[in-house]
């Protein structure tokens, strides 16, 4: 299958050879099984989009080349797409791929894709991912969301740094969200760096996903919360795994410094309603200095300390046992794990805790403090 290579400093728009590339993406002629490379150290500033999808034997792969043979260097600068800043919808440009014109079996891989000017709205994000996707090796840089996976299948984001800059009250911005109703399964999301600085509402996480998933190896730190409807200080976290997910694997992640709990785990909130919201093993993680400053009331203007405070936090989680095992809890916080009254079968052992205190189970539906006192020494719930 053919590659076709693109240099945005070319003098002419080109023919896609290696001696004379397309000098746009807008010149490419997309079709599966072929590979289009943009050159290190280069920088395209307009509309990408992908307008076919690969398939399973014919993958499209998006990715950078570096030397005149059109082989690659990775200790250049990745290759850098500036999306238009302000499009009327994010179909005009703002937006790689948007819902419901996901691309399948696309590779992206080796790029610095950034829309610092993404406008805030429901559904809006730099790429929506299709089936059998794979991410890799991306830097993605919006005010905005990042990469959101829903309702589809074996897709991988892998070695990516995904960061939002800033972004305004009003909506939720996730790095990293997977959801949807139905039909998920095989989603890998590994090895990432995950920021937040910016806000958003009704939810904002590092990495939110739902239903049989594997989130390793990740750093997910810094995610904030600016304050959604409810507000009630319980989003800006690290990893949040929400409304009946089960069967998740959490392990060998790093996260810290974030405002919200370091892990949330949301069952849906209505005790019995789903008939398994359980079945997680959430392992080997390193939580350190999460919970920092969340509040209840920031849109109004109130600075009540969150009552959502621990590293790791399972609410409404019953059905298949879910162990929460050798995690290192590090530093001040009000709980290192914490099991509201409505969860079960949930069982924590041989986690670290330094400077933190042990597990606190709550003794009152509405209270998610748990009590003050009386902390239990051993670490089983």
């Amino acid at each position: 299958m053919p590659t076709f290579y693109v240099d945005p400093g070319a003098a002419g728009p080109g023919d896609g050879t290696l001696s004379n590339p397309f000098n746009s993406w807008t010149r490419i002629a997309w079709s599966p099984g072929n590979t289009y490379l943009q050159k290190r150290g280069t920088v395209y500033a307009g509309v990408f989009r992908l307008a076919a999808s690969g398939t399973r034997l014919e993958r499209i792969t998006v990715g950078a080349y570096y030397r005149e043979d059109g082989s690659d260097d990775p200790s250049q600068p990745r290759p850098v797409i500036l999306l238009p800043g302000r499009p009327v919808t994010p179909q005009d440009g703002g937006s790689i791929a948007v819902f419901g014109q996901e691309r399948d079996f696309i590779t992206y891989r080796d790029l610095d894709i950034r829309n610092p000017d993404l406008p805030e709205a429901s559904d809006v994000a730099i790429i929506w991912l299709g089936h059998g996707c794979v991410v890799k090796n991306i830097a993605l840089t919006s005010n905005c969301a990042g990469v959101h996976i829903f309702e589809k299948n074996e897709v991988t984001v892998r070695g990516c740094a995904l960061d939002v800059v800033a972004c305004g009250p009003a909506h939720a911005n996730h790095r990293s969200l997977v959801a949807g109703n139905t039909g998920i399964d095989d989603i890998r999301i590994t090895g990432n760096t995950v920021y937040h600085r910016g806000g958003g509402s009704p939810a904002s996480h590092g990495i939110r996903t739902v239903s049989g998933h594997t989130i390793r190896r990740n750093i997910c730190r810094y995610n904030y919360n600016y304050g959604g409807p409810v507000d009630n200080g319980s989003e800006g976290v690290g990893i949040g795994l929400d409304d009946g997910v089960i069967r998740c694997a959490v392990y060998w992640n790093h996260i810290a410094n974030n405002e919200g709990n370091g892990i949330q785990v949301y069952g849906g909130g209505a005790p019995g309603s789903i008939p398994d919201t359980g079945g997680h093993t959430i392992a080997g993680n390193l939580l350190d200095t999460n919970c920092t400053y969340a509040v209840i009331g920031r849109r109004s203007g109130l600075n009540a300390p969150s009552r959502f405070y621990a590293h790791i936090q399972l609410d409404y989680i019953y059905g298949s046992r879910t162990l929460v095992t050798s995690n290192i809890l590090a530093r001040p916080t009000r709980a290192g794990v914490y099991v509201d009254r409505n969860s079960s079968n949930v069982v924590a052992i041989n986690n670290v805790y330094w400077g933190t205190p042990f597990p606190l189970t709550a003794a009152d539906s509405g209270d998610h403090q748990g009590p003050a006192a009386g902390l239990p020494v051993a670490d089983v719930l």
